[in-house]
């Protein structure tokens, strides 16, 4: 039977990206080019104290909430500090991986401003595989991104009396997969050649916008490496958001909201053809997605679904470790599929080939680097240099000194146990015996208490996410 072309691509991709990565752990994986997966240990009672059954009710959170709470049976029941470590460490490093995972959010910090207090748990800071901190930093970043947009297109309809005709546009532009494969396997092989065709990917997104939006467009795309039903699959997209005006002569335009299906079919058309001759192709595949952001929400969901982490998909499909595979749920659980070693091999092989300093996400047009600040300005609004973890400081939240243990999540918030001090604020230690009798010096903690949702911020503390930029109008916080 004639095997299609699309298919021998990927096959043969794949297994390149295996045997690439056998040879640069130098055989630290072992004689089998693919690491294997191990199914995490249980109790010997068989039940895990850190796996919370919710009771009668349990009240609607916010999704970094859900996410450190899910985080927690993720590492003690889900199998994933037994197995990310093996993947994305090297030999020598796995340990130290696996007990920044282990004790993330195991420390809390009671922190106040004025007479209210609340707890917050440390994070790892290891955002290149914990889900948490990972996620938290891509949240930051999407959130300053949205208040932006909003920002600009107030003061395009304020402060150049322009009406728009909705929030903006979302527009997803998809290649053909043998060029997925191709742009994957380049990865592994030459780092500034797979730098220069991306590059010419982003370019030609620019310019599509530019032919279908106009001269004077602006907005950010996201550079995907995966889709959700096949997580580990290369499947190269650009998620974007373009903003609802464009700039011509000085003069800002809102863009018309509705693209009839003949202009769609049409844009589908033109992208193909862009691919095609810019990759030396010939093929039929590749799609966009294009619509209108009626509502803040609906740009609020677009713009963090374009920030969302590398390993987003995976982290909300895992369902555990069954059998030397991953357990993995998608399509809001309807569909479910298992992740063996050699999808987690080519997986981890592609993120950990990302250069370190690669700009996966880029504005573009009168948003870009060298004219976000002329635009911004000519709204009326200023930046704000941030170089911080996240806004504590803006918010005047204090530390007080007290330090508490993770014991476990309940329905009602979170069960910590308080770090003891003696009078010299110096936490108190008994001496105890560990298991060959040798004297070891372990802190005292007091009763289990509960701290109720409300108490609680669910966003990890002490996570640096680098120098960046706000805008703001003058006078706002």
């Amino acid at each position: 039977m004639e095997v299609s072309p699309n298919k021998q691509v990927k096959s043969s991709t794949i297994e390149f990206e295996r045997q690439a990565l056998a040879d640069s752990a130098g055989g630290a994986s072992g004689a089998f080019p693919c690491p294997r997966i191990t199914s995490p240990m249980v109790s010997s009672q068989g039940v895990n104290p850190y796996v919370v059954v919710p009771s009668v009710h349990v009240p609607k959170r916010r999704k970094i909430a859900r996410l450190s709470r899910q985080w927690e049976w993720m590492k003690r029941s889900g199998g994933y500090i037994d197995l990310m470590p093996y993947y994305f460490a090297a030999p020598e490093d796995e340990d130290t991986l696996r007990y920044s995972l282990e004790h993330c959010q195991h420390t809390w910090l009671n922190e106040c401003k004025g007479d209210v207090r609340r707890w917050r748990g440390i994070g790892c800071g290891r955002r290149a595989v914990c889900p948490v901190c990972g996620s938290y930093v891509q949240t930051v970043l999407a959130n300053e991104a949205v208040v932006s947009m909003l920002a600009a297109q107030d003061g395009v309809e304020i402060g150049e009396g322009v009406q728009l005709n909705c929030h903006g546009f979302k527009l997803v532009l998809t290649i053909a997969k043998n060029v997925s494969g191709s742009l994957d396997a380049l990865l592994l092989t030459d780092e500034r050649a797979w730098r220069s065709e991306i590059d010419k990917l982003f370019k030609l997104a620019y310019k599509f916008v530019e032919r279908w939006f106009g001269k004077g467009a602006g907005g950010v795309f996201g550079l995907q490496y995966t889709g959700e039903s096949a997580p580990a699959d290369a499947h190269y997209h650009l998620h974007g958001y373009i903003f609802p005006a464009v700039r011509q002569s000085g003069t800002w335009r809102a863009l018309p909201r509705w693209f009839d299906e003949a202009r769609l079919k049409s844009m589908r058309e033109s992208w193909v053809s862009m691919v095609n001759k810019e990759f030396n192709r010939n093929d039929e595949d590749g799609n966009i997605n294009c619509g209108y952001l009626s509502t803040r929400g609906k740009l609020n969901h677009n713009l963090h679904y374009l920030y969302r982490h590398p390993l987003a998909d995976l982290w909300s499909g895992w369902k555990g470790v069954e059998d030397s595979e991953i357990l993995y749920a998608y399509a809001r659980g309807s569909k479910r599929l298992r992740l063996g070693p050699q999808e987690m091999a080519v997986l981890a092989s592609r993120l950990k080939a990302i250069p370190e300093h690669f700009k996966r996400i880029r504005w573009f047009g009168v948003f870009s680097d060298g004219q976000r600040g002329k635009t911004m300005t000519s709204f009326g609004l200023e930046p704000v240099e941030v170089n911080g973890e996240d806004d504590m400081a803006k918010a005047k939240w204090e530390r007080t000194g007290e330090m508490a243990r993770f014991v476990r999540y309940v329905p009602e918030g979170v069960v910590l146990r308080k770090v003891l001090r003696d009078e010299n604020s110096e936490v108190s230690r008994d001496q105890v015996e560990d298991r060959d009798g040798w004297p070891v010096f372990r802190e005292r903690l007091g009763a289990e208490f509960i701290v109720h949702d409300s108490g609680i911020d669910y966003r990890p503390s002490g996570i640096t996410i680098g120098k960046r930029k706000r805008w703001r109008r003058p006078g706002a916080r």
